[in-house]
């Protein structure tokens, strides 16, 4: 049986912390997931053995459609590391430093902070609340706007990955050894 509507996952963070795949099944196409994960410190690479977390639903990973109606919640988290993983969705961790590397965020970031590393992208897929029925609105707010919208500091360095999609930096933004394009004119 599918599961449909509104369908919450509560994930034990240690085991997420030491798991090499996680698979959501039985959940019926166009129904929204929340992924509750209530540790202070979530981490995508096993920390047993360093291998990457796959992560799939109804046996796929990367499915951009799917990542539309997908929330992990990390409402206790101060870390929160992505690092050779696929996010299908979006992430809602507003105390968390996050840090991208490595990996694929498939939806909108909102945290405390973030740094994008080595071979990170951020693919911006706007969260899509309208199977949800607690929201006649964006569920959240202005920050649906953007693939990253961070309280506090954000930073990108030389060698990083890509963001698709507008960046919202309530800190300070720091963007180290990167070009903007080629087609900008200088003004005198």
């Amino acid at each position: 049986q599918n599961l449909t509507g509104l369908v919450v996952f509560n994930v034990d963070t240690d085991k997420w912390n030491r798991s090499l795949s996680i698979a959501f099944t039985n959940v019926a196409p166009g129904a929204t997931m929340l992924v509750n994960l209530n540790g202070l410190t979530v981490n995508t690479r096993n920390l047993v053995d360093g291998q990457p977390l796959e992560i799939t639903v109804n046996g796929v990973a990367n499915d951009g459609a799917a990542a539309k109606r997908i929330l992990f919640n990390a409402p206790n988290a101060t870390r929160f590391i992505l690092n050779g993983v696929n996010l299908p969705g979006s992430l809602l961790a507003p105390a968390a430093a996050v840090t991208v590397a490595n990996a694929t965020a498939m939806g909108t970031i909102i945290s405390a902070s973030a740094n994008i590393g080595t071979g990170a992208m951020v693919d911006w897929n706007q969260f899509d609340s309208s199977s949800t029925a607690t929201s006649s609105g964006p569920v959240f707010g202005i920050a649906q706007d953007y693939s990253i919208f961070t309280f506090g500091n954000f930073s990108m360095t030389n060698g990083g990955g890509s963001v698709s999609g507008g960046i919202a930096v309530g800190g300070n933004a720091n963007y180290t050894g990167l070009s903007i394009g080629s087609g900008l004119n200088s003004s005198s």
